[in-house]
């Protein structure tokens, strides 16, 4: 399993650490997340987004999501 340490040193000399262990990369970002935040960053949203062998699977989650959000905005 792969092993992370990620480690942030701020200009007054403060460190945030994080260490994880993970195989999938799901986890990896919101890890990734949590180490930025937690490091002072301000953002909305980290992400992963993931390539799907048909874009039009209208049985994945990720999918219908999209669909859903790209409705939303034509309708404004």
């Amino acid at each position: 399993m792969p092993s992370f340490y990620l480690q942030s040193i701020d200009d007054n000399g403060g460190t945030t650490t994080k260490s994880f262990d993970s195989n999938y990369l799901d986890e990896v970002v919101d890890y990734v997340d949590d180490f930025l935040r937690g490091s002072g960053f301000c953002f909305d949203e980290l992400k992963l987004v993931k390539a799907f062998d048909d874009p039009l699977d209208f049985n994945n989650p990720r999918v219908l999501a999209e669909l859903e959000a790209k409705a939303n905005e034509n309708r404004n």
